[in-house]
């Protein structure tokens, strides 16, 4: 196969039956996080759900180590631990992106998406597959269908 030149959504499609895959919905940041396991490497995506499905941030978490076994960030500490290229807001229960300075971390952001209109899709990868190569292969296949890298990403 030649992943690299595949679509977004047949990518997320072939990986997700690839893959253990859950997805989450809730109306709160705190909700959100109670519901991805703590321990979980691999990659999320971050959807909309009122924009047709728009796909808003593909992040991943782990890595591979020199013993071939997986350390470094769960999903749920990369999601909520972040501060840019975008950050959960409890106070706001948004998904907040779009640093208006540059830095870390940034003073504010452009947008913000309120998390009861987002969809976070997890797929639980572990070793021997590094969730990177994931990530990028479902950013490459962004940039294949849709033309452009999803809204928060920031770069490739």
């Amino acid at each position: 196969m030649y992943e690299i030149n595949y679509k977004f959504t047949g990518l997320l499609g072939l990986y997700s039956e690839v893959f253990d895959t859950t997805s989450h919905i809730s109306r709160t940041c705190a909700g959100l996080r109670s519901l991805i396991p703590p321990k979980l490497p691999g990659v999320y995506v971050v959807k909309s759900t009122i924009s047709k499905g728009r796909v808003l941030y593909i992040g991943s978490s782990g890595k591979i180590n020199k013993e071939m076994s997986m350390s470094g960030s769960s999903i749920r500490q990369r999601m909520f631990g972040a501060s840019t290229p975008y950050q959960f807001d409890s106070v706001s229960n948004s998904f907040c992106f779009g640093p208006t300075t540059s830095g870390v971390p940034p003073a504010g952001y452009r947008h913000a998406v309120p998390v009861a209109t987002i969809t976070v899709t997890c797929l639980d990868v572990r070793c021997p597959m590094a969730p990177s190569v994931l990530e990028h292969l479902l950013i490459q296949g962004h940039i294949n269908e849709f033309g452009n890298l999803p809204d928060a990403n920031q770069k490739i």
